[in-house]
């Protein structure tokens, strides 16, 4: 629940500094396109038993508004975003194994492998020229789980351990930066972006007897976005 809050502010921010810059009469520049990328992630546990980086891939559909202020320097916006996306992770699962009365703790390695579709909503704010601009992000995600495999690189002993996730929905938080460059017809960026879950996947106790599980991981991407629609640029051209 805790969680939730959290998000819901996130999202009451970025709709309380859009208007107020709304509010200014700014012009505003609306793109849609698409992003593809190479996501990075891990299980968050505890410290002790961070789980490796696993690469995957992400790609999807982007919306991006942008308020303009100041000219051509200064921009504020809202990026939303419709995204699959691969996660997971990689370590030592613990099976505890009990032989003729004595029991010993076997570590096996192990893959997670998850596929999401996942919701970024991500405020934005941009400074440079009309050409070439630096951009900062900050937003939360909500993710959906399509599926879900755990692979074994070697033989485990014949006990349970939990072949599926727990929770099927992911929450988290996300910020990063980006380089974004105007092409004829749109914008080429190039983006860098941190995500950090909010809720656990598993049910505490579930791996290695650790109490979080949280994804945990970063997403390289390129993304390519029409430029559809300039409100009142033409306005701004001709006032005298």
């Amino acid at each position: 629940m805790n969680n939730v809050k959290f998000i819901i502010i996130i999202l009451l921010f970025q709709i309380i500094a859009f208007n107020s810059f709304a509010q200014k009469e700014l012009v505003s520049d609306n793109y849609f396109g698409a992003n593809f990328g190479g996501t990075y992630y891990r299980l968050n546990m505890e410290i002790r038993q961070q789980s490796e980086f696993v690469q995957g891939y992400s790609g999807g559909v982007t919306f991006k508004h942008l308020s303009e202020r100041y000219k051509e320097y200064t921009l504020i916006g809202t990026i939303i975003s419709l995204n699959y996306s691969e996660k997971g992770g990689g370590s030592f699962f613990e099976f505890s194994v009990t032989e003729d009365s004595i029991t010993s703790i076997t570590e096996v390695p192990y893959s997670l492998k998850t596929r999401y579709i996942e919701l970024p909503i991500l405020a934005t704010g941009s400074v440079g020229n009309r050409k070439n601009r630096i951009n900062l992000y900050l937003g939360p995600h909500l993710g959906f789980l399509i599926s879900d495999k755990i692979g074994f690189s070697d033989s485990i002993p014949e006990t349970g351990y939990s072949e599926h996730l727990d929770f099927k929905t992911d929450f988290g938080i996300n910020f990063g930066a980006g380089i974004e460059r105007e092409i004829p017809g749109g914008i080429l960026t190039f983006d860098f972006l941190y995500s950090q879950g909010m809720s656990n996947i598993y049910k505490t106790r579930t791996i290695n007897n650790a109490l979080i599980y949280k994804n945990q991981g970063f997403r390289v991407s390129i993304s390519y976005l029409l430029h559809f629609n300039n409100k009142n640029k033409n306005a701004e051209n001709n006032k005298p």
